[in-house]
């Protein structure tokens, strides 16, 4: 879920801009890989003794818990294309500026005894402001003389990934 703000002028009956202030809900992924350090060695050589290792998977995993908003201001130009005098389709294109901020937890696991006295937790904060391209598509649904449902979808490029937007929404025109 995201909260979207709009504010938009028609130049022409057909042409117009936009400027959009989108703040979304974070994003959040755990990662658990299948790799602990120094994981199930065969054997531990001490000494002359070639011994049986107990299996250290269990003692030294890690856990990855990500936290990522992307909070954007789009610039935009929009073409209105009526289909009827209740419904017309709109064509967006502009420049989106990105706030992206994105909080990296690792957590190291050990033994249960080990655990319960000692448990480092590394967390980075990033944050990141970067422009990218925006295109979009909506349909504009008269409800009244002044109120219009938007049901729409947004891409953005940002820092080299997509973000796909889709929305619905209610609009008052003047």
């Amino acid at each position: 879920m995201s909260f979207s703000l709009r504010a938009g002028a028609a130049i022409t009956p057909r042409f117009g801009v936009e400027l959009d202030f989108t703040r979304p809900s974070e994003i959040e992924t755990d990662q658990t890989p299948d790799i602990g350090i120094l994981a199930d060695l065969p054997y531990v050589v001490s000494g002359d003794l070639i011994l049986p290792s107990v299996p250290t998977s269990a003692i030294l995993g890690y856990k990855i818990h990500t936290i990522q908003r992307t909070t954007t201001i789009t610039a935009a130009a929009f073409a209105r294309q009526e289909i009827t005098p209740r419904f017309a389709l709109v064509y967006l294109g502009g420049i989106a500026f990105a706030r992206m901020q994105q909080t990296v937890t690792g957590t190291f696991n050990y033994l249960p005894v080990l655990a319960s006295i000692y448990r480092p937790t590394y967390e980075t904060t990033t944050v990141t402001y970067t422009p990218g391209p925006m295109v979009g598509f909506e349909g504009h649904v008269g409800l009244s003389e002044h109120v219009q449902l938007v049901p729409g979808i947004r891409m953005l490029s940002i820092a080299g990934q997509w973000i796909v937007r889709p929305a619905v929404g209610l609009g008052w025109s003047f």
